[in-house]
Protein backbone atom coordinates (compact mmCIF):
# COMPACT_ATOMS: atom_id res chain seq x y z
CA UNK A 1 0.00 0.00 0.00
CA UNK A 2 1.35 3.15 -1.13
CA UNK A 3 0.77 7.01 0.45
CA UNK A 4 1.21 8.25 -2.77
CA UNK A 5 -1.33 8.11 -5.64
CA UNK A 6 -0.11 7.28 -8.87
CA UNK A 7 -0.31 10.74 -10.47
CA UNK A 8 1.81 11.42 -7.52
CA UNK A 9 4.56 9.00 -7.87
CA UNK A 10 4.66 10.07 -11.55
CA UNK A 11 5.71 13.44 -10.45
CA UNK A 12 8.03 12.49 -8.13
CA UNK A 13 9.73 10.16 -10.67
CA UNK A 14 9.87 13.00 -13.21
CA UNK A 15 11.48 15.22 -10.20
CA UNK A 16 13.79 12.60 -9.36
CA UNK A 17 14.42 11.97 -13.11
CA UNK A 18 15.19 15.46 -13.36
CA UNK A 19 17.67 15.29 -10.51
CA UNK A 20 19.76 12.55 -12.50
CA UNK A 21 20.09 14.66 -15.37
CA UNK A 22 21.10 17.51 -12.95
CA UNK A 23 24.04 15.42 -11.87
CA UNK A 24 25.54 15.22 -15.00
CA UNK A 25 26.70 18.76 -14.71
CA UNK A 26 28.31 18.65 -11.37
CA UNK A 27 27.67 17.70 -7.26
CA UNK A 28 27.58 20.88 -6.27
CA UNK A 29 27.80 24.73 -7.22
CA UNK A 30 27.96 27.96 -5.38
CA UNK A 31 26.49 31.20 -6.59
CA UNK A 32 27.90 34.22 -4.17
CA UNK A 33 27.02 32.75 -0.86
CA UNK A 34 24.50 30.51 -1.89
CA UNK A 35 25.43 26.84 -2.32
CA UNK A 36 23.46 23.64 -3.95
CA UNK A 37 24.47 20.53 -3.29
CA UNK A 38 22.61 17.60 -5.56
CA UNK A 39 22.24 14.13 -3.83
CA UNK A 40 24.45 11.06 -5.13
CA UNK A 41 23.90 9.48 -7.81
CA UNK A 42 23.26 6.10 -5.58
CA UNK A 43 20.88 7.90 -3.25
CA UNK A 44 18.80 8.71 -6.95
CA UNK A 45 19.27 5.34 -8.21
CA UNK A 46 17.62 4.30 -5.07
CA UNK A 47 14.94 6.75 -4.99
CA UNK A 48 13.85 6.01 -8.64
CA UNK A 49 13.90 2.14 -7.92
CA UNK A 50 11.62 2.91 -5.21
CA UNK A 51 9.01 4.59 -6.81
CA UNK A 52 8.51 2.26 -9.61
CA UNK A 53 7.88 -0.16 -6.70
CA UNK A 54 5.97 2.03 -5.53
CA UNK A 55 3.99 2.27 -9.08
CA UNK A 56 4.31 -1.75 -9.84
CA UNK A 57 2.22 -2.31 -6.53
CA UNK A 58 -0.13 0.18 -7.09
CA UNK A 59 -0.93 -1.60 -10.83
CA UNK A 60 -0.43 -5.06 -9.57
CA UNK A 61 2.51 -6.16 -11.11
CA UNK A 62 5.69 -7.34 -10.29
CA UNK A 63 8.47 -5.77 -8.67
CA UNK A 64 10.70 -4.05 -10.62
CA UNK A 65 13.91 -4.54 -7.85
CA UNK A 66 16.46 -6.49 -9.33
CA UNK A 67 18.02 -8.85 -7.15
CA UNK A 68 21.68 -8.41 -6.94
CA UNK A 69 24.46 -11.19 -5.29
CA UNK A 70 26.07 -10.86 -2.57
CA UNK A 71 29.51 -11.60 -2.41
CA UNK A 72 30.44 -12.98 1.73
CA UNK A 73 34.13 -12.98 3.27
Amino acid sequence: MSIFTQTELLELREQWKGALKACATGKSYRIDDRELTRYDLDEIRRMLGWIEDQLAALSGRASSMLVRPRICR
